[in-house]
């Protein structure tokens, strides 16, 4: 017998449908693109880079649909009902710990020029005011903000709410990638309910489209996200999502085109086939994880983590010539990013 619901199943899609409307964002696409800061330490003299006023209002309605809890598509919601409908364990455990990292986003306290607001309190106090007002607070809500823009600056303050939506963003994105877009797989495999409507209709339009009666709709599009981008445009979008970091990371120490990197990518079985593609190999040694600079050559370009979604971090270097050096817990982690980029390239928004 079946452990979710149809209600259940549809709000899960309704939550899909939005955030992957909102990876076509351009505001979404490209992380630290658009919200920005240079100043000192403390933030006395401070430059604020707020980007595109245009395209952060248009990502603003994807967002505050996940955002708000009047919504079927609420990221809580959706949550707690990944939580608790029996989906495998991998799954539920995705599920958590994706939801832990959104909330670990919004307790933050830590933007510059000493806002000390939590990034929940500073999306309340903008979208009352942006948005959707507060039937019953509005009004306290709107003084509350008028106070603070006073206090901290209004550029300070909006930088606030749109690093906010920014990283809060990223993170219900990582909801949608790593658990509610396989869930809906998950329910329809195992429980046999499926969406009683179908994923993404509102949205899937062309730039140039014809009716059905003969007249042709021309639309001006702003976003770089569009079913015309070039495959070129496609991978480098899609390496800028938080689950690509790692592969993002070494393919921007290989010694290869572009070009020859798509390809390498596409032909590949696994991470070891790719660097053989382009004249690299693995290099495999267990080094302890207080070693952070590992053996040391000439040729030593760079260090950092890999970090498995269930796996203890794993250290891996870079090397002139294409090599990595990792253990076999990176490798095998490795192989898992590169099919998963391989997977949204070719079947994914």
């Amino acid at each position: 017998m079946s452990t979710v619901t149809q209600e259940q199943v549809d709000r899960v899609a309704a939550f899909v449908e939005v955030a992957a409307d909102a990876t076509c964002e351009p505001f979404f696409s490209i992380q630290d693109k658009f919200v920005n800061y240079r100043g000192d330490a403390k933030c006395t003299r401070a430059t604020f880079f707020l980007g595109d006023r245009f395209q952060f209002r248009s990502a603003l309605i994807p967002f505050q649909r996940m955002w708000s809890k009047h919504d079927p598509a609420n990221w809580e919601g959706i949550l707690d009902i990944l939580v608790g409908s029996d989906l495998p364990v991998p799954l539920e455990l995705a599920a958590k710990d994706a939801g832990n990292r959104v909330q670990w986003e919004i307790d933050r306290e830590d933007f510059p020029a000493s806002v000390k607001l939590s990034r929940r309190r500073v999306v309340e106090l903008w979208l009352n005011v942006f948005g959707a007002p507060d039937p019953a607070h509005g009004g306290k809500l709107r003084a509350e903000f008028d106070a603070l823009c006073a206090q901290y600056g209004h550029a300070a303050f909006e930088f606030a709410f749109r690093s906010s939506v920014q990283w809060i963003g990223y993170n219900l994105l990582g909801l949608y990638q790593r658990a509610a877009r396989p869930a809906l797989e998950a329910y329809r495999d195992l429980f046999g309910v499926e969406p009683s409507f179908k994923i993404g209709v509102p949205f899937n339009f062309r730039r140039r489209e014809q009716t059905p009666s003969g007249c042709v709709l021309i639309r001006e599009a702003t976003s770089e996200v569009a079913p015309e981008e070039t495959y070129e445009e496609r991978f480098a979008r899609l390496l800028e999502r938080q689950e690509n970091a790692t592969v993002k990371q070494i393919f921007s120490h290989l010694e290869i085109s572009r070009g020859e990197l798509i390809r390498a990518v596409l032909r590949a079985k696994d991470f070891g086939e790719l660097l053989s593609l382009v004249d690299g190999r693995f290099e495999v040694l267990d080094l302890p994880e207080e070693k952070v600079g590992g053996p040391r050559r000439n040729s030593f370009l760079s260090a950092g983590w890999i970090t498995g979604r269930t796996a203890p971090a794993e250290r891996y270097n870079m090397y002139e010539g294409n090599v990595v050096m990792t253990n076999e817990a990176g490798i095998a982690a490795l192989h898992k990013a590169l099919a998963e980029l391989r997977n949204q390239l070719v079947n994914e928004p």
